[in-house]
C-alpha cells in the first residue's frame, strides 16, 4: 500500500509529500548537463555492455533514457539544478544496481548461458 493511500496518513502529511514531487518534477526539468556530465554520459553510453539474458535484449535501446531519468532525478534530490559527472555516476550506479537484479526478479530459469 503507497504511502498516499494509507489511511494513517493524516492530510497534511500528504499534503507535503505533493508538495516535495512537485518541487522535485520542477527542478529536474530545470537541469542543465555540464562538460563534464556529458563526457561522462558518453563514456557510458559507449561502454555498457547489453545485458546476457535474452529476455532483456530491446532493453538496451532504452537504457540511455533510464540513465537520463536517473540522473535528473538525483539531481533534483540534492536540489541542484546543474548536472555534474559525480551525480551521472551515481545515476550510473544505481541503474546496474537494477539491471543485476532484473533476471531474478523474473526468475533466473530463462536466462542465456
Amino acid at each position: 500500500m503507497s504511502v498516499l493511500h494509507s489511511q494513517r496518513c493524516t492530510q497534511e502529511v500528504k499534503e507535503a509529500l505533493r508538495k516535495e514531487l512537485r518541487r522535485l518534477n520542477s527542478k529536474s526539468r530545470s537541469c542543465t548537463d555540464g562538460s563534464e556530465a556529458d563526457t561522462v554520459l558518453d563514456e557510458i553510453y559507449k561502454q555498457w555492455k547489453d545485458l546476457p539474458d535474452i529476455r532483456f535484449r530491446t532493453y538496451s535501446s532504452r537504457r540511455f533514457t533510464q540513465l537520463i531519468k536517473n540522473h535528473s532525478l538525483s539531481t533534483a534530490s540534492l536540489q541542484q539544478n546543474r548536472i555534474n559527472s559525480r551525480i551521472v555516476k551515481e545515476a550510473n550506479t544505481y541503474l546496474a544496481a537494477a539491471e543485476h537484479l532484473m533476471s531474478k526478479a523474473l526468475g533466473d530459469s530463462e536466462k542465456e548461458t
